[in-house]
């Protein structure tokens, strides 16, 4: 659930429930926040869980640069 969650919080969403196994859950979410229980932050708070922005350490890979090398035929 939580990387499916990535497309509508575009930032990265990381598990810290414990929770295992498998689970079949339906989201309704609304672009429009104006509308009341239309956002992902609520509808997640619908299942009993909570989306948080808390500092954590992530492992993450940087590119700097990008070339293109020549290679033989």
């Amino acid at each position: 659930m939580a990387a499916n969650l990535v497309q509508f919080t575009e930032a990265p969403v990381v598990d810290q429930t414990g929770l295992k196994g498998n689970y079949s859950i339906t989201i309704e979410i609304w672009k429009n926040p104006d509308v009341p229980g239309g956002t992902i932050f609520e509808a997640v708070e619908k299942l009993g869980l909570k989306l948080e922005a808390p500092k954590i350490t992530a492992d993450t890979v940087v590119v700097d640069r990008v070339s293109k090398m020549p290679t033989a035929n």
